[in-house]
């Protein structure tokens, strides 16, 4: 997919799906991005990602993330409750504090027929750099 310069860019997802990105941001849409600690797991496809190399301390870090998850399970809610709680202990520090996070109610839509949603939370603030 092409985009004009200076405007966003399209990803496509798995799911036969798009999204757009801001024009200063990397498209990565062939690439998958997770965490995992000894409870929990996410993954993400299809990602965008901006502000690689702010951190000198953090080879990998980055000021933001985008990515593209699904599931089989017919509790949409549910899912992407679970799917946006994640950024707590994605981001949480090794002492176990966790990031504060401001959580807005989804926003619903329909693809091809069908209900989807798109879970929306801020920025997590106070994270480690």
């Amino acid at each position: 997919m092409t985009a004009a310069p200076g405007g966003p860019q399209p990803i496509s997802t798995r799911y036969g799906l798009t999204y757009d990105i801001p024009a200063d941001w990397t498209n990565d849409y062939r690439s998958i991005a997770g965490w995992s600690n000894k409870d929990d797991r996410a993954s993400f496809g299809a990602i965008g990602h901006f502000g690689e190399g702010y951190c000198s301390e953090n080879d990998g870090a980055q000021l933001a993330i985008s990515g593209a998850a699904g599931s089989r399970d017919l509790d949409l809610l549910a899912v992407a409750s679970k799917e946006i709680r994640a950024v707590e202990w994605i981001f949480d520090d090794d002492a176990g504090t966790l990031p504060t996070v401001e959580y807005a109610e989804p926003v619903w839509f329909e693809v091809a027929g069908r209900p989807t949603l798109r879970p929306r939370h801020g920025h997590p603030a106070g994270q480690r750099v």
